[in-house]
């Protein structure tokens, strides 16, 4: 990115002296006809190339990163239907500025085949959101082949978003 700047404040530094160049039309013959004016071609050299990149470069400031949710961990249920019916969930994340820095999802469904989709959801969801802030909007619809988890998922993860408020 830095040569590409280079590249483009070359060109308005070049642009810029080149406007201070007046062309003027000599014959090169005793003809009526007028020769081709030929164009002065400026050249920047190195000092005004830094002298215009430093003048261009903007100076960053200092800036405190603000804090939307409180470090700490947080638990909350989530429930959702399945074929069985009504199911539920239990999330527990820890946060620290801002970033969900663990994640443990604690199957609650009795029926077999739920068990096997939480539980395939609950090894899944860590590659997920570990290390994402808390206030992405995840798309958690199929996590290791768990399709409906994801929802009861939701719901906890938006109890823990209100918990960890500042």
């Amino acid at each position: 990115m830095k040569p590409f700047f280079i590249a483009i404040l070359a060109v308005v530094v070049i642009g810029a002296i080149a406007e201070g160049v007046h062309l003027h039309n000599s014959p090169t013959s005793s003809t009526t006809a007028s020769a081709t004016p030929t164009p002065a071609i400026p050249t920047a050299t190195p000092s005004s190339i830094a002298d215009a990149n430093a003048a261009a470069t903007p100076t960053p400031e200092a800036t405190t990163p603000s804090t939307t949710y409180k470090d700490g961990s947080y638990t909350a249920n989530g429930s959702y239907v399945s074929p069985g019916g009504q199911e539920n969930i239990t999330v527990s994340v820890t946060v620290a500025n801002d970033t969900i820095k663990s994640v443990t999802v604690t199957p609650g469904s009795k029926d077999p085949d739920g068990v096997q989709y939480e539980g395939l959801f609950a090894k899944g969801i860590s590659s997920v959101v570990v290390g994402k802030p808390l206030s992405t909007t995840f798309n958690v619809s199929e996590v290791n082949g768990s399709s409906l988890t994801g929802t009861g998922f939701t719901a906890a993860l938006n109890s823990i978003r209100s918990q960890a408020k500042s």
